[in-house]
């Protein structure tokens, strides 16, 4: 992986040759590897609700399934779920951010559901990729140079995370329709590997 850009290109690469509803798909499975780490949070900082991006996220797959939320009941879970983003200034703790995220990923995908647009699917996907850059440029003392990032792009955990992308992608492109029993394989397997594994 050469950068943050060249990654993010090939994401749009790879969203735009697949249909909404599979843009959606994977908006949602790198959703659920982000979910974790707000429940963390909310449990260090005794503030937020994870029930409401789990609320937000299961609408989406819901949506993939094929029972279809109606497009306020999605506009309402999307302003839930911005309600329930932490301001990282009112937080000393390190996850603030990574909650922030997490509740933004799953705005994202259910965005996606209304639009079906690469440019959601893709963020939802760099907001995990930018969860664990900040988690490991905090553990490891790096930040703002090409060598930093070079370091942040090589670490297992960046690696693992752009491999389950990979992997996500490779099976969604197998997929011409979105086949539930395989869709609920994929969730399971994302619901299993939270992006900072110890959440």
């Amino acid at each position: 992986m050469t950068s943050l850009k060249s990654l993010t290109d090939d994401l749009e690469r790879e969203l735009a040759s697949l249909s909404p509803a599979h843009r959606v798909a994977f908006a949602a499975l790198c959703s659920e590897r982000l979910l974790p780490v707000y429940g963390t949070f909310s449990r260090m900082e005794a503030w937020g609700d994870a029930a409401v991006l789990r609320r937000g996220l299961d609408a989406v797959w819901n949506w993939l399934a094929g029972r279809s939320p109606s497009r306020q009941l999605v506009q309402d879970l999307i302003d839930a779920c911005e309600a329930a983003a932490p301001d990282t200034e009112e937080f000393s703790s390190a996850y603030a951010s990574a909650a922030l995220n997490a509740a933004a990923a799953v705005v994202e995908a259910l965005e996606c559901c209304l639009d079906g647009s690469v440019e959601h699917a893709v963020q939802a996907a760099t907001l995990s990729i930018d969860t664990i850059w900040m988690h490991v440029q905090a553990r490891d003392g790096v930040a703002g140079s090409v060598v930093a990032e070079a370091k942040v792009l090589g670490d297992p955990a960046i690696l693992r995370e752009t491999r389950r992308q990979d992997d996500d992608l490779a099976h969604l492109k197998r997929m011409r329709t979105l086949d539930p029993s395989a869709l609920k394989s994929l969730r399971d397997s994302s619901r299993g590997h939270a992006v900072l594994e110890h959440s």
